[in-house]
């Protein structure tokens, strides 16, 4: 026989709470993939033009990468998603990089607070 649990104010809580942090992580998530875009096209364009400022910029696009994946990391562990299946023949995040390592603590933080 199965026993009905009556909802409490502390998991309604958390419920909220929760929907706050997705929330939070699901506008960051799409406003990166559009920054990736945009610098992404940029970045394109002034490799065409041969300019001297494509190394740097790609550099920056590099490190938006870096954080935007810690970002979907984060956003997936909080979902109860398994790492193995956000990140393939991870199963540990003592596996990732040290760089998206520190990031995926940071961002988590960030949301926390």
């Amino acid at each position: 026989m199965a026993t009905a649990t009556t909802p409490d104010a502390r998991s309604e809580e958390r419920r909220r709470r929760f929907r706050t942090i997705s929330d939070a992580f699901r506008a960051a998530i799409s406003h990166d993939a559009v920054e990736i875009r945009r610098a992404k096209m940029e970045l394109r364009s002034l490799q065409r033009e041969g300019s001297t400022l494509s190394p740097t910029r790609q550099s920056l696009l590099a490190k938006h990468r870096k954080v935007a994946r810690a970002r979907l990391i984060a956003y997936g562990l909080l979902r109860g998603m398994p790492l193995q299946r956000i990140e393939a023949g991870r199963t540990s995040l003592d596996q990732l990089p040290f760089s998206v390592l520190a990031l995926v603590r940071q961002i988590t933080q960030e949301a926390e607070a």
